[in-house]
């Protein structure tokens, strides 16, 4: 006998189309009934053309300490989550179970539920931050023998060695030699990029003495220490610090890389020693062989033509612009500087395009900026000494872009999903 939890009015899912798959995520503390249960046998459903199938996801573990249990260690950091039964992969508090919005389905009735068969079923429904109407419903399901199959789906490969990351829209590669260096992105295999660069200036002043330090992005040195490839995401862990020269460095700090779908977050190192009176950063994507045509940047007036503004530098908009855009005939980049907030009224942030296809600015493999597009950070002298850490995400889209999808892709990007759990069934 099954006993409803909900009233089961059924509301039928409309059809909202987001310009970008985002994840929904669900930390352990939403899903109390779950807790202490086999990982293993957990299931997620999503109703769609009258027909509840298993859709893609991923549950991350962490451990006591809020940090992820990785699926490989590579150096000899922790792949058993510490608060977990021996010999045992159990649901916590702590962790997150993920999928993407792309699977969301139809809010199923009690009769369509039962079928599952399920010991434990929670419904969830999903909406944007900005609406309380429904993007989509999918459903949770515990089985205490005899789980369904996983779906067979992965929208992610991770490859570690070189490092390689894929997904049906985009493919990165990283060198082997540098480890912050991206030497390859493609959208849908047209290859897009020299190098991904950053170019940094740190003002010295010591005493009597001052001096300014340059740096780039084959200075920024570390070491990996795991990841998790999961089907829906894929994150990396490196220990990151900046070579300064004659023998100084910046202090070390974890940086965690997430990869999905429709975009990639690049943790950026922020760092001000004692001494240092200012840091300006350059972060950016310079571009080979690509047919882009016109860039937008938040806040700015209209698009502007690539072509028409050839050899020029332009600063764009201000510290409220903080994500940029350059769309072709097949295919567009939206980049989103993501600074937390305690720091932000503390740096003067600006997007940048150059378009300088003569230029040369090593280190690179091709001469020239075709064009190179990005974010200059400089900090204010309120800056407090520290290590920060901002995240450069970068949306890669297999079409040209729509006006207006940008401020959207934005608030969805940094304002997270509405999650709403509630059980469906007591018990049979």
């Amino acid at each position: 006998m099954m006993f409803s939890l909900l009233p089961f009015n059924l509301l039928w899912c409309q059809s909202v189309s987001l310009p970008v798959d985002l994840p929904v995520i669900i930390n352990g503390q939403q899903l109390p009934r779950f807790t202490g249960r086999d990982l293993s046998n957990i299931r997620v459903f999503s109703l769609k053309n009258n027909k509840l199938s298993v859709i893609p996801f991923q549950i991350d573990q962490r451990n006591s300490q809020q940090d992820w249990v990785w699926n490989v260690t590579q150096n000899n950091s922790q792949t058993h989550d510490n608060e977990d039964p021996e010999n045992q992969q159990v649901y916590d508090h702590n962790d997150q179970l993920v999928f993407l919005t792309g699977d969301l389905g139809q809010q199923a009735s009690l009769s369509t539920l039962a079928g599952l068969k399920a010991s434990i079923l929670q419904q969830v429904q999903v909406s944007t931050a900005e609406s309380d109407s429904a993007l989509g419903w999918v459903y949770i399901a515990y089985y205490d023998s005899n789980p369904p199959p996983l779906s067979p789906v992965h929208y992610m490969s991770y490859q570690p060695k070189p490092v390689q990351v894929n997904s049906e829209t985009y493919q990165i590669s990283y060198s082997e030699q540098s480890i912050a260096v991206i030497n390859q992105l493609s959208i849908s295999g047209h290859e897009l990029i020299d190098r991904f660069k950053i170019r940094g200036k740190a003002e010295v002043a010591v005493l009597f003495f001052n001096s300014s330090i340059k740096f780039n992005e084959e200075e920024v040195d570390g070491y990996p220490v795991g990841y998790i490839n999961g089907p829906v995401r894929t994150i990396k862990r490196v220990v990151n610090y900046v070579d300064l020269g004659a023998g100084m460095r910046s202090p070390s700090l974890n940086c965690d890389h997430f990869y999905y779908p429709d975009y990639v977050r690049i943790p950026v190192l922020l760092s001000r020693s004692l001494g240092v009176k200012k840091i300006i950063l350059r972060i950016g994507l310079d571009y080979h062989n690509v047919n882009f045509q016109y860039f937008y940047a938040q806040g700015a007036d209209n698009i502007q033509s690539l072509k028409r503004n050839q050899g020029r530098n332009l600063l764009l908009g201000s510290n409220r612009s903080q994500w940029h855009v350059l769309s072709g005939s097949d295919y567009s980049l939206l980049s989103l500087l993501e600074v937390p907030d305690n720091i932000l009224s503390l740096l003067r942030v600006s997007p940048y395009i150059l378009y300088e296809p003569n230029l040369t600015d090593l280190p690179e493999k091709y001469p020239g900026m075709e064009p190179e597009a990005g974010f200059k950070i400089t900090t204010r002298k309120e800056f407090p000494p520290g290590e920060y850490i901002v995240y450069m995400t970068n949306v890669l889209m297999n079409k040209t872009y729509k006006m207006g999808t940008g401020e959207q892709i934005n608030q969805l990007l940094t304002k997270p999903l509405k999650v709403v759990t509630k059980p469906v069934v007591s018990g049979y």
